[in-house]
């Protein structure tokens, strides 16, 4: 039989109806399940609190530090590898801002699959 979409899926999780399923079964696929909900969930939780830190403290500290430094630079006050280091704080700082936000893209697509609900 051919069966798609979400019906496809609950197969896929949980087994033809027609098949017979044991209760032990029944009860391993449960608890996969809820351990699975409880992984994203924390992954979900963990990368909401990593974007506020970036977004509200690590990130607007880093330009305001390359901002102050590249002033510093064209006044001849600071050397440029100082300039450059800063900069390159930022550009990481970025990188794990976006990382982070993958993650809990990932998380958040991985529980409305899991749930079939729309969590945004």
């Amino acid at each position: 039989m051919f069966v798609c979409g979400p019906h496809q899926k609950f197969i896929e999780t949980f087994g033809d109806a027609r098949a017979p399923v044991t209760r032990s079964e029944l009860e391993a696929q449960s608890q996969q399940v809820a351990s699975e909900l409880r992984a994203q969930y924390v992954v979900a939780q963990q990368t909401t609190e990593l974007l506020k830190i970036h977004r509200e403290g690590l990130s607007p500290q880093a330009r305001s530090e390359f901002q102050v430094g590249l002033a510093a630079y064209q006044s001849n006050k600071q050397d440029f590898q100082a300039v450059l280091t800063s900069f390159l704080d930022v550009l990481h700082l970025d990188e794990e801002y976006w990382q982070n936000l993958a993650e809990y893209e990932t998380a958040i697509a991985r529980l409305e699959q899991i749930t079939g609900l729309s969590l945004r």
